[in-house]
């Protein structure tokens, strides 16, 4: 009897009777458990079939006018949400496209590449990574990377591309991040894991040392062919890495200072070189032992030939001009350096070492934290950068909501157009509040800027006034949150 009577009131709210809503939600409000569930859901349909025929009729004291404000609300959030969709669906066909070409997938293939490229840009917001950026940094893992030809690259796939579109961010190119990765993995058999501690070991260093990242990978790629004897890749690291800054602080280039030490890398050669130097060397009071430089590694031998030289330099400066340019050329003829470097050595203060070389004297540098990357990575990011990688978000949400809207009740609509609403506050919240506190009018100012031409003030304020009409009517009418 009780459902029966439900059932009536649930037909007068159909028929957008006065008091009807009312009378229905107090009914249910009496019900409990599965009955309740049922009941309410029940009740939303006739609303939504209500609104619809007032939104037509405007007869409807109860839900008619609300039907025909609904039915406007819901096309303007509809229309800020899909304003530029064309546009948008033209660029995702496009990127579609190129990751079809890179890696000879079918167009489906490609589709779901593109969607984990999406997931991946969303997460990566603050970090200034578009999905241009996302685009670029998959093709460029497919297309050089190494390990894309193994079976395990489509589980990899993403987190590869993570990981260089991330560096790029601190000035590491795509092509140079990829180049060590492939030293590593291909050349030296490194699993992909001790790849990405040898990473953030060469981003720690360069921030150690106040150098560039771009600047550290770069000569680091270089030079560590120099080293590739080694057989062990950490201490291979240490010694690139060590021998590079000192070059650099010297003023010389790791080229012609390695060119300077290999001549001691046999006995043999290490003896016909100390024989030219001792025939210099022992004229002024000072001496070379060869066999000692050949057991040495570069960075300690560079060290020991700098010693050896200014352990002669004041007798050299106490012989007079004419003679001390004579004993110059001939150390300089004897070590086989320019004048450049000679006087490089001369200057370089053994044991005034950087922290970071310091560290590395006695083992390995640390690496950074995944998280200290993001964090250095967000503070290279401009806010250009950033509003880019916030209207991709936007766009991923609008294509997730706007194609299923066909197949829903109109307050299903509502609802997940408000729920799209949500989802872009939560992601985009905290990267515009901090943008906002760091560059104020700045910030302002460029948002103006790149919004111009898509979102406008009166798109915000229409969608605005849509979410609170929906929110209103839920409320009112559904107990809404």
């Amino acid at each position: 009897m009780a459902n029966k009577a439900f059932e009536r009131i649930l037909s007068q709210v159909e028929k957008g009777e006065a008091g009807a809503t009312r009378r229905a939600k107090a009914a249910i409000e009496r019900m409990s458990g599965d009955e309740k569930a049922s009941a309410q859901n029940n009740l939303r349909r006739a609303i939504s079939a209500a609104g619809a025929k007032g939104g037509e009729t405007g007869k409807s004291k109860d839900s008619g006018g609300i039907g025909k404000g609904i039915k406007g609300a819901q096309q303007l959030a509809w229309d800020a949400l899909s304003k530029n969709m064309q546009t948008t669906l033209e660029r995702y066909d496009k990127f579609s496209v190129a990751i079809q070409k890179a890696s000879g997938v079918t167009n489906k293939g490609a589709g779901q590449i593109v969607k984990e490229l999406q997931r991946m840009q969303a997460q990566h917001v603050k970090l200034g990574i578009s999905m241009q950026d996302s685009l670029n940094a998959a093709s460029a893992a497919i297309t050089q990377y190494a390990g894309a030809v193994t079976p395990a690259f489509k589980k990899d796939r993403m987190e590869v591309t993570r990981t260089i579109a991330v560096y790029e961010k601190l000035g590491i190119g795509l092509g140079t991040s990829i180049e060590m990765m492939n030293t590593f993995g291909a050349v030296l058999g490194k699993s992909r894991t001790e790849v990405g501690k040898t990473g953030q070991i060469l981003n720690k260093f360069a921030k150690t040392t106040g150098q560039s990242y771009a600047k550290v990978w770069e000569g680091f790629n270089s030079n560590v062919g120099n080293f590739m004897d080694i057989l062990d890749s950490k201490d291979m690291t240490r010694q690139t890495l060590l021998f590079q800054t000192r070059a650099r602080r010297m003023g010389l280039s790791v080229g012609g200072m390695m060119s300077n030490l290999e001549k001691f890398e046999t006995l043999d050669g290490a003896q016909q070189a100390a024989g030219k130097i001792n025939a210099v060397m022992g004229s002024l009071g000072g001496s070379f032992d060869a066999v000692k430089a050949a057991s040495m590694d570069y960075p300690e031998r560079m060290e020991y030939m700098a010693k050896s030289i200014q352990s002669v330099m004041g007798r050299i400066e106490q012989s007079g001009p004419r003679a001390s340019r004579a004993y110059m050329k001939a150390m300089g003829d004897a070590f086989g350096m320019d004048s450049r470097s000679l006087r490089a050595m001369i200057s370089y203060k053994p044991g005034a070492a950087l922290p970071a070389e310091l560290k590395a004297t006695g083992g390995m540098l640390g690496a950074m934290t995944s998280a200290q990357t993001a964090a250095a990575a967000s503070e290279a990011s401009t806010i250009e950068q950033r509003l880019t990688a916030m209207k991709d978000l936007q766009e991923h949400i609008a294509l997730e909501t706007i194609p299923n809207m066909g197949r829903k009740t109109a307050i299903e609509v509502v609802g997940a157009i408000k729920a799209s609403a949500g989802r872009i506050d939560a992601a985009l919240g905290n990267a515009l509040k901090k943008a906002a506190l760091d560059h104020g009018q700045a910030f302002a100012d460029k948002a103006v800027e790149a919004f111009k031409g898509g979102v406008k003030k009166s798109d915000i304020t229409s969608v605005n006034a849509a979410y609170k009409s929906m929110a209103d009517f839920q409320k009112k009418f559904l107990g809404g949150r």
